[in-house]
């Protein structure tokens, strides 16, 4: 069992999720799904999620989302065809009667993360929409979760995805945090398990791998009020946030390590690496760029100092400034389990405010697209898919000229003579 699971437990930061489209829903009930217990042993769910979608049967087919959370797009419930512009106009026809709902759900939270596939057309349409609505109508802080498509997937997701990323990439300094989901990689990891018999053949990898990514950030933000700081390190609740409301893009990840009579740096830096390249969500980071670092790590009572030796937390300190190099902030925190199970050492991590994975699978997703771009006589302007996704960014005065500025962007490609299909 998880310690999530155990009763008494608190999250550190409360945080909402709004599903936008099918793929971006599916998370957000990745996120319904999960639950807590109380002091009186009674089971609750931590976070508000909402799904809003243009097609009614995706929002029927959600397991975990109440029924009075699911918001169809009024006007457009026969989905959005894999068109951005018919994603956008569904969210902005609905976005009066929505915000009323989304006010009263999201009162108590701290940070709403937007969820968007960027392969298909309500989500990925509707992602600077909601992010603006975010900010202006709920007056919260957000962060932003996209999801690449799939390697066999269409062009046509392609080139929505790399349009859409070119845009993200310009305001990257104006957003806070950006996590990016490669479906691709989701894929592999699950046939991979499923190989192993870790995985039953009846579990449908998007479950499965969704469950695995809102577990994991679950998990890292009841570290705080679950297990117990060992001498001098901690990362606290704020911190976290902190992390968290980091402009650029974020990862996190999970790794374990054996107990073993002596523990050495590689012990814990191979896994942690590991986790960090090949782990849940999208590889390729330049982790230079890291303007925060959190790494906590979790050992049973008997097993902790080896853990927290001086020593050992120099020398893993050393390793990750080797990857990260300057952070703004850096966390190295050792924790005691006071219900421990396993004889395994759990370590979580969160890395934020890196640029785009330029090395990973964006730059590929790029080339497809620009490959396969054909003209057509629709009234859309070329996109210049021969876009640079620059490791230096621009910063931007503020989060809505920046999504003014996609916006205008967007509009631009709406009037133009051709059209890249």
């Amino acid at each position: 069992m998880s310690f999530a699971m155990r009763p008494g437990g608190h999250v550190s930061v409360q945080m909402g999720f709004i599903g936008l489209g099918m793929g971006g829903s599916r998370i957000a009930d990745a996120f319904a799904s999960l639950s807590m217990v109380d002091e009186q042993g009674r089971t609750y769910t931590p976070y508000a999620s909402v799904a809003i979608n243009t097609n009614t049967q995706d929002l029927m087919s959600l397991r975990s989302i109440p029924k009075l959370y699911r918001f169809p797009l009024t006007g457009f419930e026969q989905g959005a065809g894999r068109d951005i512009e018919v994603g956008r106009r569904a969210f902005e026809a609905n976005r009066k009667e929505l915000m009323p709902q989304l006010r009263r759900i999201f009162h108590d939270a701290e940070i709403v993360y937007c969820i968007a596939g960027l392969g298909g057309g309500t989500g990925n349409g509707a992602i600077i929409s909601a992010l603006r609505a975010v900010a202006e109508e709920l007056d919260k802080d957000f962060g932003v979760i996209l999801t690449l498509p799939h390697r066999k997937e269409g062009n046509i997701e392609k080139r929505n995805a790399a349009v859409t990323l070119d845009q993200f990439n310009k305001v990257m300094d104006a957003t806070n945090s950006v996590i990016i989901i490669d479906n691709e990689k989701l894929y592999n990891n699950y046939l991979g398990r499923r190989r192993q018999g870790l995985v039953p053949p009846a579990i449908d990898w998007y479950a499965d791998s969704n469950s695995h990514i809102a577990s994991t950030l679950h998990e890292i933000n009841m570290l705080t009020t679950s297990f117990i700081p060992h001498r001098s390190g901690h990362f606290d609740a704020a911190e976290l946030r902190n992390a968290l409301l980091q402009p650029g893009c974020l990862t996190f990840a999970r790794a374990v390590v054996p107990e073993r009579e002596r523990l050495t740096e590689q012990d814990i830096m191979v896994p942690l690496r590991d986790s960090w390249e090949q782990g849940l969500l999208a590889n390729g980071f330049d982790f230079s760029e890291a303007e925060a670092v959190g790494v906590s790590m979790i050992a049973r009572e008997d097993y902790a100092d080896q853990v927290a030796d001086i020593e050992l937390l120099d020398k893993i300190s050393d390793e990750i400034l080797a990857m990260a190099e300057s952070p703004e902030y850096m966390s190295l925190a050792p924790y005691i389990d006071p219900q421990p199970g396993e004889k395994n050492v759990l370590i979580y991590s969160v890395v934020s405010g890196m640029g785009l994975p330029i090395d990973g699978r964006i730059q590929g997703l790029l080339e497809e697209a620009r490959r396969a771009s054909r003209p057509t006589a629709s009234k859309r302007k070329q996109f210049d898919f021969n876009v640079s996704i620059d490791t230096e960014l621009q910063k931007r005065p503020s989060l809505i000229e920046a999504l003014d500025q996609i916006a205008a962007t967007r509009d631009e490609h709406d009037t133009g003579d051709d059209h890249l299909r």
